[in-house]
């Protein structure tokens, strides 16, 4: 891990060199009007929010909610395999009536509404057989909703459907605003490095990330280094953006409706690093 130094210079090598890309890009636009061919802003760099990532990226995919529906080349909203997961303590059932793409945002919201033997409604995206990759950074930002049983994630899981591996990029309880959980699933008898993290998670707007990489996996909290392991997994996987409802302990009266917010999900990769599989219209790259 660099320095807090070495972290500010890169930073501010990097905001350098995407002005002088942003020059570059505005003179080769003049320079059109005589001749010359524009630069295409596709063509600019990118690179995640994170400071101290260094190299270059390529973003790979990217969703901003700026529609009004949810873009169903990218997204399905219950898993491949149902519209919940039966062997965890949870009491919700997935539905689209659930997910919303209105103002530039993801809206999932749970909804006291009893549904296929559970007791709670609820929304939530994952885009396997849509698009799935091996190594580079994950980049979502999200608000959380605050209240006991509310169970917000953005995760990874295999798109073969194995189990594990898993990556949990973040997992938030409602009845403890003050934490937050990342960790790593692996082997066949289900190791897990994880960290429980105090912050202040419920205050607004907030963005997760990790960098995946084949030695290691880190974790961001807004651009901030939380957690490193020098483990890693190399299956592909898709993200998993969730609200479940908890059954233990269950919502209280006042949680619901309760309402997990996203307004961008990028996955961003080293060119050359790991790779990505994508339906035509789900990737950039």
């Amino acid at each position: 891990m660099k320095g807090v130094r070495g972290r500010r210079r890169i930073a501010l090598l990097s905001a350098l060199a995407l002005v002088a890309a942003l020059v570059a890009a505005i003179g080769g636009a003049a320079a059109s009007e005589g001749g010359a061919p524009a630069l295409p802003v596709a063509s600019l760099p990118r690179s995640p929010g994170i400071a101290g990532l260094e190299g270059p990226w390529k973003l790979v995919f990217s969703d901003t909610f700026s529609g009004r529906s949810l873009d169903p080349s990218l997204w399905h909203t219950c898993y491949g395999w149902g519209c919940t997961i039966t062997t965890n303590p949870e009491d919700e059932w997935y539905q689209s009536s659930n997910v919303a793409v209105s103002g530039g945002h993801l809206s999932l919201t749970a909804r006291r509404q009893p549904s296929h033997g559970r007791g709670y409604t609820s929304g939530m995206i994952q885009s396997n057989g849509n698009f799935d990759f091996r190594y580079g950074v994950v980049e979502v930002r999200a608000k959380v909703p605050v209240g006991t049983g509310t169970w917000p994630a953005i995760w990874l899981v295999p798109a073969n459907q194995s189990w594990p591996p898993e990556i949990d990029v973040m997992e938030f309880w409602g009845q403890h605003p003050d934490q937050i959980r990342v960790s790593l699933h692996y082997g066949s008898a289900d190791h897990v490095e994880d960290r429980v993290l105090t912050g202040d998670f419920a205050s607004g707007w907030h963005t997760y990330a990790i960098d995946w990489e084949p030695a290691s996996i880190s974790w961001y909290v807004d651009g901030q280094l939380v957690f490193r392991t020098p483990n890693s997994v190399n299956e592909p996987m898709y993200p998993i953006v969730n609200l479940a409802v908890a059954s233990s302990p269950p919502p209280l009266a006042s949680t619901c409706p309760a309402t997990f917010e996203v307004s961008s999900i990028r996955v961003f990769q080293h060119p050359g690093v790991g790779g990505s599989s994508c339906r035509p219209g789900s990737c950039l790259g």
